[in-house]
């Protein structure tokens, strides 16, 4: 294996044979198959299109194992990595060794690669063993030291924490990824995002190198600790945060989604489903200031009392990143007017004192504690805690005694924002175990009592949707709306035109044309803080049968009083409750009232007074109380409604007048420009298939708004925390369609044609189902390339 001084050594020969085969162009394309309801598919893809690609020189790559593979007369490493501007992966510090010693009788290169789908491009490192062996022995070892984190950038060919790797751009090629190969990885990507249960075990196991490497998701890094540092000098700068929303989304958002979900589903859940369950645990960067702008200089997450409404009115779990202070810190906490949490939890602290002891007594390392009363804060260890507070029962009394009074009390853990980046492999764990240890006091805190076995359930209060911050990823414009519903900008123009025109509209359209989503999506757009005009809010409420006016306004309801007294009183409706708390925005804000299903419940009843309020907007009205009530100018309607519900006939005409009705029938263009995104469309399905189902229907005497939605094949699912973010688009696959055919589309259609003329018609139903499955024939009929490796 010795080579004189000018002659390239072996491990160099091949990785010089690596590059030059990987830039031979590609012939063919292998078959890939997509697991829809397992994780990996991207690493596995990334590794097939790899293999594909190094074939092109005439040699096949043979697996060996897991990111191993014989290919020429050596050995290579492969590496792959997506996520991010830049390779990142990890290597066991025991494997690199055993590949040190195996490099001594053969050649040997490690294969580092990122692939950036959406630029369309892919980056290769080919990196002899000796050069790549003496950056990873100067690279530090991660929190649990077993592991070694590479991190290599195109942008100066150098490996981070390792000053030796020196420039590495010899060994490196770019490569433009052809269109199948970003429609595959983009599909791989997006099934990946659709399995909902992260399994833990699973993660293991590709830890422990039993997986495919090459995927891995990166939590928060040393972009996310720059970006927040950075984020503390730039609090009052909008050009700032608007160049950086980008890196916003990928170095914060994006992680902090995804460990919010991986906390919720590993521990949370576990603890109790509601909480688990409670919508909106992340912050927002954007403060509302009343239009006058703002950005916070630190970003946090919460678990909270879904009784509460708001996780900044409840007690909580809670993990924050302050770039200001440089720390990071995560535990129990409480929010703002709390002070019925702080009394049920030092009750129970006060009659389970020894219990309480004990439960100090068994904290994680480097528990703190804090105790907050007027404008004094006493902090102790959590060892000081139990010695100091809680055994000595003059100071008990003084915090925990039936006089005392505690504004605040906080269990944490804090460290160093750069230390940050050292957690990446054992976050997850650490604060999922932090929180499961804690839970003794969340649970105290919302019943009382320190032994009860899930959070005591608490009558709901109005969800506080805005939290005084900026809905900062709301569309600025109408084409970026398009994007978020796929409508085109002038369908969306005759929207806002007309609510602005009449402030009061209908989405009328038959089932699977997405008309709450696009309410819900539109309300954001409408309310969004511009120059000018403050953050507003929206809410959306579905009008079931079983609404009625006093629901809605306003009417006299039975309470029973402490001591078992049955009184009557007059109480507030949804939507009185609701302007009432509009009152604390700016006059110059706009709000959004979304009436889902509007047709569904006796609509003139429930409304009431509502219907001569809509064209008097700004006039003092006595209600059926003797309330006086002025509908507030600024406040405009939507209302979504089935054209093919029977029940639309039962409409108010005086209903029907003070609205705008707008349809929202099947529209083909919307479909294709959803199918034509990257990814998703693996089984070349049409939108003109569609078009020619419907067209099957009308000549039946189907009328257009009873036709089949076109938004049934456009799935989709949304981010369950973050209504803000655009939803995730799920490929169709032949999966996918089948489900949509048989169990959406076939019922709705024997369904409409059994109303109107009584009987199924199994002809016309067997001709739509066959040419909605029609593109599964074609690609059954095609053949596949062969896969050129094992």
């Amino acid at each position: 294996m010795n080579a004189s001084p000018n002659e390239p050594t072996s491990h160099e020969l091949l990785a010089k044979q690596v590059l030059e085969s990987l830039s031979i162009p590609v012939s063919t394309f292998p078959e890939i198959a997509i697991v829809e309801d397992q994780r990996s598919n991207a690493a596995k893809c990334m590794v097939q299109l790899f293999c594909n690609r190094i074939s092109a020189g005439s040699y096949l790559p043979e697996q060996i194992k897991i990111g191993a593979y014989k290919w020429r007369d050596g050995t290579l490493i492969l590496r792959n990595s997506r996520v991010g501007e830049h390779h990142w992966s990890s290597l066991g510090t025991t494997v690199v060794e055993t590949l040190h010693a195996d490099a001594r009788s053969q050649p040997l290169v490690y294969v580092l690669t990122h692939w950036d789908v959406e630029q369309g491009t892919l980056h290769v490192w080919a990196i002899p063993e000796p050069v790549a062996y003496t950056f990873l022995s100067e690279l530090p070892t991660g929190q649990d030291g077993t592991r070694k984190t590479i991190k290599l950038f195109p942008s100066n060919h150098a490996v981070k924490d390792a000053p030796s790797s020196g420039d590495l751009s010899r060994y490196y090629l770019k490569l433009t990824l052809s269109l199948k190969e970003r429609s595959k990885l983009s599909e791989a990507v997006k099934i990946d995002k659709t399995v909902k249960k992260i399994n833990q075990d699973q993660d293991d196991e590709e830890d422990s190198g039993n997986a495919e490497p090459g995927d891995t998701e990166l939590l928060f890094s040393e972009e996310t600790v720059a970006y927040l540092e950075d984020l503390a000098d730039h609090t009052e700068d909008s050009t700032w945060h608007e160049q950086q929303k980008d890196r916003y989304a990928r170095v914060l958002r994006d992680p902090a989604k995804q460990f919010v979900d991986m906390l919720r589903t590993n521990y949370i859940e576990r603890l109790s489903p509601e909480v688990a369950g409670g919508k909106g645990p992340l912050s927002r960067l954007k403060k509302n200031d009343f239009g006058k702008g703002g950005y916070h200089d630190h970003y946090w997450m919460a678990f909270y009392d879904p009784a509460a409404g708001s996780k900044t009115k409840s007690v909580q779990l809670y993990f924050r990143m302050l770039g200001k202070e440089r720390l990071w810190r995560y535990g129990f906490a409480f929010g703002n007017y709390c002070e019925d949490y702080l009394k049920r939890l030092k009750k129970a602290i006060l009659e389970n004192r020894s219990l309480v002891i004990e439960f100090f007594q068994n904290s994680p390392d480097d528990t703190l504690i804090k105790l907050v009363t007027g404008e004094e804060t006493l902090q102790w260890a959590a060892d000081q805690f139990v010695n100091e507070v809680l055994s000595d029962d003059s100071v008990f009394q003084q915090w925990f005694g039936d006089e005392s009074k505690i504004d605040d009390f906080n269990v944490i853990r804090e460290f160093a924002l750069a230390e940050l980046p050292n957690h990446q492999e054992t976050l997850v764990q650490e604060v999922g175990e932090f929180f499961t240890w804690a839970w003794p006091l969340f649970r105290a805190s919302t019943s009382g009592d320190w032994s009860v076995t899930k959070a005591k359930a608490t009558k709901m209060s109005p969800e506080d949707e805005s939290e005084d911050d900026v809905d900062e990823f709301a569309p600025q414009s109408l084409s970026e709306l398009g994007y978020f519903t796929s409508l085109s900008p002038e369908f969306l123009e005759e929207i806002e035109q007309s609510l602005l025109a009449k402030q009061q509209v209908v989405l009328v359209g038959p089932p699977g044309t997405s008309k709450t989503y696009i309410a819900r999506q539109f309300a954001r757009y409408f309310v969004r803080q511009k120059p000018g005009r403050p953050q507003g809010t929206h809410h959306v409420l579905y009008m079931h049968a079983n609404w009625s006016y006093e629901d809605f306004f306003e009417g006299i309801k039975p309470t029973t009083s402490e001591n078992g007294t049955l009184t009557f009183s007059l109480k507030q409706g949804f939507f009185l409750e609701w302007v009432e708390q509009l009152r604390d925005f700016d006059p110059k804000a706009q709000h959004v009232l979304v009436l889902d299903e509007i047709n569904r419940c006796d609509t003139a009843a429930v409304l009431g007074e509502l219907l001569q309020l809509l064209e008097y907007r700004g006039t003092t009205v006595r209600l059926l109380s003797g309330r006086r009530f002025v509908f507030p100018r600024n406040l405009f309607i939507i209302g979504t409604m089935n054209s093919a519900d029977r029940s639309i006939g039962r409409l108010d005409l005086a209903l029907r007048r003070r609205f705008l009705w707008l349809n929202l029938h099947p529209q083909m263009d919307t479909l294709q420009r959803w199918l034509d995104r990257l990814g998703n469309n693996p089984i070349g399905f049409k939108s003109s298939t569609l078009a020619e189902c419907n067209a099957l229907l009308h000549e039946r005497g189907i009328l257009p708004e009873q036709h089949i939605g076109h938004a049934l094949f456009m799935t989709q699912k949304s981010d369950v925390d973050d209504e803000t973010a655009a939803p995730d688009d799920i490929p169709l696959s032949e999966k996918h369609l089948r489900r949509i055919v048989q169990f959406s589309v076939m019922p709705y259609v024997r369904e409409l044609l059994t109303a109107q003329f009584g009987q199924h018609d199994d002809n016309l139903e067997s001709m739509i189902e066959a040419k909605l499955l029609s593109c599964l024939e074609k690609a059954d009929s095609s053949t596949p390339a062969a896969v050129p490796h094992d």
